[in-house]
């Protein structure tokens, strides 16, 4: 149903909405200009907090239950939420590091567009929340809520070359 698919973008994007989520794909549409809130350490935070923290202390909670006997083997597979979330880039790379870290098995994100349409930019966002989900749990990363901009630990600032 392309229709539907370019109203919702269409639609989305005018009320400066740049994410729009089609089955498990998030697609970015470039507003070309900035978005206040749209990066925020709040959202950043919200993303980390109910897409990695929360849901892997779910999984353990559920793991231990199976192991005691009080849970369903089917209860314990972890269900992305994605009719609870606005899609955005966030969601991506929190799903991206979870995976990481509870499968152990390396992850990879794809990011394509015509020139010009926001790949690089993506892919820093992407790359600066996963450097800032892991930094987090150290308390090595402080985004400043105005713009969202991270001030970074040496090595991270080295890894995105920003």
């Amino acid at each position: 149903h392309e229709a539907s698919v370019l109203y919702n973008l269409k639609d989305r994007h005018y009320r400066d909405l740049p994410y729009t989520r089609v089955g498990d794909i998030i697609v970015a549409m470039n507003p070309f200009h900035w978005i206040d809130g749209l990066y925020s350490g709040e959202k950043r935070r919200f993303y980390n907090d109910n897409l990695v923290w929360n849901a892997i202390k779910k999984e353990r909670e559920m793991k231990n239950k199976i192991e005691a006997g009080k849970g369903e083997l089917q209860d314990s597979f972890f269900q992305k939420p994605v009719d609870m979330f606005d899609p955005h880039v966030y969601e991506t790379s929190a799903y991206a590091y979870h995976d990481l870290m509870t499968n152990n098995q390396n992850q990879s994100i794809l990011v394509s567009g015509e020139s010009g349409a926001g790949k690089t930019e993506t892919v820093k966002i992407v790359l600066t929340h996963i450097a800032t989900i892991e930094s987090s749990i150290f308390g090595t990363v402080n985004p400043t809520e105005d713009t969202g901009a991270l001030e970074q630990p040496e090595i991270v600032s080295k890894i995105l070359k920003v």
